[in-house]
């Protein structure tokens, strides 16, 4: 049976093995199972209870991870991005005011746009039509933007009104777990970059830390009773009727949208799962990609993507399904862990924010276009662009103006500075973030 197994996966072209499927299996779980304890911490604030942000997290994961395995058969795992669930908690429900329903009723809507853009040609054109200096300056202000998070909620910025309001107390406990987990997480994820479990250590010895400095644990015990609790308490319809709606709609649509086809070609490039630039089972990759995002609002949890942490497993050497099958098995066994939620306090992810923010930025890109060598393609207005939409993401705590800056600059430069028509989807992707963000203004004052 397992021979048979090991054909279908095509272990033999793939030049893999079951001990080494399913030792990168274990440790891709183990390098990103800090995600089980960092998703309630930061989604619980919303409102909805901890055992069911838990309950939501573990089994979209799993089934999720499960599924990429099974049907397209790559070595990638899923989970909640926390280049979302930031966005959704510190933006979309305690900035704008939006309820957790009507936030993940949001989330639904962007996996089913993720699912019907992939079904139809449409999604790979988008993509296409997106400049190399535009896919950078988004990944850069993703990466300032979960980077931002880590620095508030360890009261490093105050923020009042989503305008960055001063410092806090840089010499308080806070600040000290964040810079302790920021450089553990440094030094066993990336000076050690085998070792596996680096960014949940650092969780860990931050939660100690942040006990002998006397800071508790800030979120209530994820109970087996509420596991059920945001089973299908989305607000699909009503929440479309606000303005403001559309404007956050289109950037969790983005998020998943660009991100995860970036980390398919990414973390496939230098292995044998390519063939002329092209992923394999690519399209089937991308529908569980947007399934996994309608799963996890319907559970209770925001937007699920393809997690790079899947570097881990490839790096090992896994190549087949196998790998994610393993790591969504264990995911679903993670359920008997709710207990050790409650005891890790939020201020003990904040490391792990900042390091999050700090891989997630294309440093060896800017390096290189700031010492002006020609290894990129990118320009110095694509310098600028990344700047400021970075900038802005710092300034104003907030994705979609970034994304705006970015989407009109690019379509503007097409036509004033190259003197030509805008690629459609380029244009189109610009002007709705413009309107979206019109209503949005329009139904604030």
């Amino acid at each position: 049976m397992l021979n048979k197994i090991a054909e279908k996966f095509e272990f033999e072209k793939l030049g893999t093995s079951w001990s080494t499927e399913i030792i990168a299996g274990i440790s891709l779980f183990l390098s990103l199972s800090y995600i089980f304890i960092l998703n309630p911490a930061i989604l619980s604030g919303t409102g909805i209870p901890v055992g069911a942000v838990f309950f939501a997290t573990v089994i979209a994961s799993g089934i999720a991870t499960l599924c990429m395995g099974l049907f397209a058969k790559l070595p990638f795992a899923l989970a909640p991005g926390l280049e979302s669930n930031g966005f959704f908690a510190f933006v979309v429900v305690a900035t704008l005011g939006f309820t957790w329903q009507e936030g993940l009723g949001l989330v639904f809507w962007s996996g089913v746009l993720c699912v019907l853009f992939t079904i139809f040609p449409v999604r790979q054109n988008i993509i296409d039509a997106i400049p190399e200096g535009l896919k950078t300056a988004i990944a850069t202000t993703v990466g300032v933007f979960v980077a931002v998070i880590g620095l508030v909620i360890s009261d490093v910025i105050i923020f009042t009104d989503g305008l960055p309001a001063g410092f806090g107390d840089l010499s308080s406990g806070k600040p000290i777990v964040l810079i302790c987990g920021f450089i553990i997480a440094l030094l066993l994820c990336t000076k050690f970059s085998k070792f596996p479990a680096g960014m949940l250590v650092a969780i860990v010895v931050s939660a100690f830390l942040a006990s002998f400095l006397g800071i508790k644990a800030d979120i209530a015990p994820a109970e087996s009773k509420d596991f059920l609790a945001a089973l299908g308490e989305l607000d699909i319809f009503a929440v479309l009727s606000d303005p403001r709606a559309w404007s956050v709609l289109l950037v969790f649509f983005i998020i998943d949208f660009y991100g995860s086809i970036g980390k398919f070609i990414g973390l496939t490039r230098q292995t044998n799962l390519q063939t002329n630039g092209s992923v394999k089972n690519m399209k089937n990759a991308l529908n569980v990609d947007g399934g996994g995002t309608i799963l996890g609002s319907l559970l209770g949890t925001s937007t699920v993507i393809t997690y790079v942490e899947s570097a881990v497993a490839i790096g090992q050497g896994g190549r087949t399904g196998i790998v994610a099958v393993v790591c969504g098995l264990l995911m679903l066994l993670s359920l008997v862990f709710s207990p050790l939620v409650s005891i890790v306090p939020t201020v003990a992810v904040s490391g792990i924010l900042l390091y999050v923010g700090w891989m997630l930025l294309p440093r060896e890109e800017i390096r290189a276009l700031i010492k002006s060598k020609n290894v990129v393609s990118l320009s110095r207005f694509d310098l600028v662009i990344i700047l400021l939409m970075g900038a802005i993401a710092a300034l104003t705590f907030s994705l979609d103006k970034s994304l705006l800056l970015g989407f009109v600059a690019y379509t503007l430069k097409e036509v004033i500075g190259e003197k030509r028509m805008p690629n459609m989807y380029l244009a189109g992707s610009a002007l709705g973030l413009v309107i979206a963000m019109t209503l949005q203004y329009i139904e604030l004052v």
